[in-house]
């Protein structure tokens, strides 16, 4: 099975290392803590990741998302988080 990994096409949180001006340079970010966010926040004085790297969403610890498939994320809707992270449709 071909997989497809949700891209992250802007970071909100100015204060993280991955964060360049606005987007996300680490390969892969986790979701998880409560509530479906970014789990991979570095605060560091000097910023990481790769400046060619745009970030996917790797694995996802939101059981009640409905793009998780055994806690990986099978969505590539962008942006993320406000569509991406989804609460299961009701059966």
């Amino acid at each position: 099975m071909e997989s497809t990994f949700a891209e992250i096409i802007a970071c909100e949180i100015g204060k993280c290392a991955f964060n360049v001006e606005g987007k996300c340079h680490t390969l892969a970010i986790n979701v998880g803590d409560k509530e479906p966010r970014c789990d991979t926040f570095l605060s560091a004085i000097k910023k990481g990741g790769k400046p060619d790297l745009t970030a996917c969403v790797g694995a996802c610890t939101i059981a009640r998302c409905r793009f998780n498939d055994s806690f990986e994320c099978i969505s590539n809707v962008s942006p993320l988080p406000t569509v991406y992270c989804q609460p299961a449709m009701q059966k």
